[in-house]
Formats: C-alpha cells, sequence, structure tokens
C-alpha cells in the first residue's frame, strides 16, 4: 500500500518487539497496536508515525499497511469533539455535586473560604474546570496545618519519606501528585500565620493555565495591573 501524499509530518523507526496490545520500536518508543491490524508486526519490519514526535499519534503503517490514519484536519476535528464531550461531562459531573462541594467549601478556614470564592467570582467556569482540584489541596492544607506546630516543622515534613509523612499528618490523602502536595504545604504555612487573611499563594493549577483562566485575576483588575 502507499503512504499518504501531501503529508510529510512523519517519523520513521523498525520494529524491535511485539506484545498482545503494542510494539516496542529500536529507539526505545512504545506504541498501541488497536484493534485494526493488517498484518502481524514482527521485529525488523519498519515502521512510519505521523504525527510530531513527541505529539499525539494520528497515523500508524507498519511494512507498508496502514494499521490507522488521520489528516491534520481530521485529528484537529477529532481532538475539538473529544475536549467537547470531556467538557459536557466535567460540567454534568460538577453540577451533581455541586451541594457537596459548596458544604466543604463552607467548612474551609475564612482565608482558603475567601480565596476559592474569589477564583469563582473571577472565573465562571472555575467550578467545573478547577475546583475539585483547588479544593483537595486546600482541606489536604487544613489537615496538614492542623498536625504541625510551625512553617519550619512543615518544611522538615516534606522531606521525609511517605510513611513518616503519614505518621505526622494522619490525614494526608493518597491520591497526592507532586504538584498538589506542594501546593498543599505552602497553603498550610500560610494557613499557620492566619487562617483569616486570605494567602498570597498561586492557584494550584495557575501556573499551567495562567492566571486569569484559573481565576486569580479578573479583567477588571488585570487592566489595572
Amino acid at each position: 500500500m502507499s503512504y499518504p501524499k501531501n503529508d510529510s509530518e512523519f517519523f520513521e523507526s523498525v520494529v524491535a518487539s511485539v506484545d498482545t496490545t503494542s510494539f516496542g520500536m529500536v529507539d526505545g518508543f512504545h506504541l498501541g497496536l488497536g484493534d485494526h491490524r493488517p498484518i502481524e508486526p514482527k521485529p525488523g519490519m519498519p515502521v512510519r508515525i505521523y504525527g510530531k514526535m513527541f505529539g499525539t499519534v494520528r497515523g500508524l503503517f507498519i511494512d507498508g499497511h496502514e494499521f490507522f490514519y488521520r489528516t491534520p484536519k481530521e485529528d484537529e476535528a477529532r481532538h475539538k469533539e473529544w475536549v467537547a464531550d470531556k467538557n459536557a461531562k466535567d460540567k454534568t459531573r460538577y453540577a451533581e455535586q455541586k451541594e457537596d462541594m459548596d458544604r466543604r467549601v463552607q467548612a474551609l478556614p475564612p482565608a482558603l473560604r475567601t480565596r476559592i470564592e474569589r477564583f469563582r467570582a473571577n472565573n465562571p467556569d472555575f467550578g467545573w474546570q478547577f475546583e475539585g482540584y483547588e479544593l483537595f489541596c486546600c482541606e489536604q492544607a487544613v489537615a496538614i496545618a492542623d498536625a504541625l506546630p510551625s512553617a519550619e516543622a512543615i518544611h522538615r515534613f516534606r522531606d521525609l519519606d511517605w510513611d513518616d509523612q503519614k505518621k505526622m499528618v494522619p490525614g494526608l490523602d493518597d491520591g497526592h501528585s507532586g504538584n498538589t502536595f506542594g501546593c498543599a504545604c505552602v497553603l498550610a504555612q500560610s494557613l499557620l500565620q492566619s487562617r483569616e487573611r486570605e494567602p498570597a499563594v498561586h492557584g494550584a493549577l495557575a501556573p499551567l493555565v495562567g492566571s486569569k483562566a484559573y481565576g486569580e485575576v479578573g479583567a477588571a483588575s488585570e487592566e489595572q495591573g
């Protein structure tokens, strides 16, 4: 079979290993095979992969046989459809959980409650986009601040191994990423200074998505600052 015409966004390799669901290449990359398999891949077969080297794979050919392929426009449309579907599901889930989320926000110390209310006010979509993540960090900050006596103690706590951290903070959740844990510790240090004054700490995902998108600042304050 011939390769797609007028599509130069590809790289080539060679099959190194094959298992039931994926294959490895000689340069160390691994890729899933999918359900459509016109042939059974074998080590030594040439591979052509369409898409950016470290981006979305939109085409796979092994030994000249098409396993799947999408043009850049088709891939963009597919991604937009996926995003729309995910957003719709996230909005529905948030609406179903809104009453409980409100209860949890109200249970926070004033400093953290004010923080989330500000994000909500600045970004009408904050609730379904980011609130669950931010609320988790805030609740964990409370657990850390309740268990440790000082900012210095939290600093030492951050460097311990997980078992020792759990002993010091029994309410520490097992579902932390590096980012949520770091944010919770910084917020906990601020809480020990004041549970009334909102922490001057970036939103948990603001460094990734931007301050305005997260709800740290609104249009008016952005124009002033």
